[in-house]
């Protein structure tokens, strides 16, 4: 049986029931669920800590994925990448209101760019455009 959330497109929520419903940790921009075998992304736009930014462009979303060393896919961004797993997207546009915009998926090949860090070192990142499912 596939996993339904309960949540409404355009419903916020709290970190604590993303927790909850979706079984996920507390950590990272892509949590992975192993009880429901899907994906949260968490775009949060309100971040101080974080070089780049997640957008959308018309009906595609330009989303930012965990940084990657020596170019090459693994953990969550791997996952995600796959494609084989359900992905639902959160954004964050004020501190700890998580807004649900539904399941997303893959809308194209991703991109791993070299973006420039606030302390002026320099760090790939990979991007991956999704259109909603």
């Amino acid at each position: 049986m596939s996993f339904s959330p309960k949540f409404k497109i355009g419903d916020i929520v709290s970190i604590d029931d993303v927790k909850a419903e979706f079984q996920v940790g507390n950590c990272g921009s892509i949590r992975k669920s192993t009880e429901n075998n899907c994906l949260v992304l968490i775009s949060n736009h309100t971040s101080k800590t974080k070089e780049y930014n997640d957008n959308w462009q018309g009906d595609t979303f330009y989303y930012e994925g965990m940084n990657i060393k020596d170019k090459k896919l693994s953990g969550q961004n791997k996952a995600l990448a796959d494609g084989n797993l359900p992905a639902y997207l959160f954004e964050v546009y004020k501190n700890k209101e998580y807004t649900y915009q539904g399941q997303v998926k893959l809308a194209g090949n991703y991109e791993i760019k070299e973006i420039s860090c606030k302390d002026g070192t320099k760090k790939d990142i990979i991007i991956f455009p999704l259109h909603k499912a």
